[in-house]
């Protein structure tokens, strides 16, 4: 019969394994479904390199937070955990404005 530190490593790399494929299927979503093309076209967003850079940044950092925040339902509670979701959301939503709507 195997012992409580069996069981924990194998957990844990079951847990591992799942927040890496979390990571990389947000990443791939984010990244290589095709939205960036759109974005970078001068009748779209029209970034420039380093703005596409930080977009590609801030889905690779959102994949791999996204991919831990099962931790915080657990510990919080789910309802807490949909709260900051949410809020987490609303600020996305105000970052997504187009910026060249946004100089004078």
């Amino acid at each position: 019969m195997a012992d409580s530190g069996e069981y924990r490593s194998t957990l844990r790399q079951i847990m591992i394994n799942a927040t890496l494929g979390g990571l990389l299927f947000g990443y791939d979503t984010g990244v290589v479904n095709g939205a960036l093309p759109f974005m970078v076209a001068p009748d779209q967003l029209n970034l420039d390199p380093l703005q596409e850079g930080m977009v590609v940044s801030a889905l690779l950092v959102g994949a791999a937070v996204g991919s831990f925040c099962g931790k915080l339902a657990d510990i919080q509670g789910r309802k807490t955990a949909f709260g900051f979701v949410q809020k987490a959301r609303v600020g996305s939503s105000l970052k997504g404005v187009p910026l060249n709507r946004l100089r004078f």
